[in-house]
């Protein structure tokens, strides 16, 4: 599911460079494709969310992590910062991509030492 929002956040889009030409994504299954993977990932966030805000999971010894301090803020809120539901979303779609990176670069680079080695 990342790999497809990855290449789709990735490849080249007419209607950023060229705004009239929108359209054209309609012929190319583009904005089919976005919608489809933007559902998808709405839907297991949701999933994600739903068990973190289950009331027997919080009763479990387990430590905290990035989705419950931002359904924390998400519920008590201030007034200096509020969170919706999007919000929290986004991010966790953010640290998800992020992650992800920092782990390919990782094996791109033990892979590159390992080559070094054999050489």
């Amino acid at each position: 599911m990342l790999e497809d929002y990855q290449e789709l956040l990735g490849g080249f889009s007419t209607g950023d460079f060229f705004p009239s030409m929108e359209f054209i994504h309609s012929f190319t299954s583009m904005k089919s494709r976005l919608q489809h993977t933007f559902q998808r990932f709405d839907r297991f966030f949701d999933q994600v969310i739903d068990e973190h805000l289950n009331p027997d999971r919080q009763k479990e010894k387990r430590s905290k992590d990035l989705l419950d301090y931002l359904l924390d803020v998400q519920r008590n809120g201030t007034n200096e910062i509020t969170l919706t539901m999007d919000n929290v979303k986004a991010i966790m779609l953010v640290s998800k991509i992020k992650t992800l990176l920092l782990i390919e670069l990782h094996v791109m680079s033990t892979v590159a030492d390992f080559i070094d080695v054999l050489m």
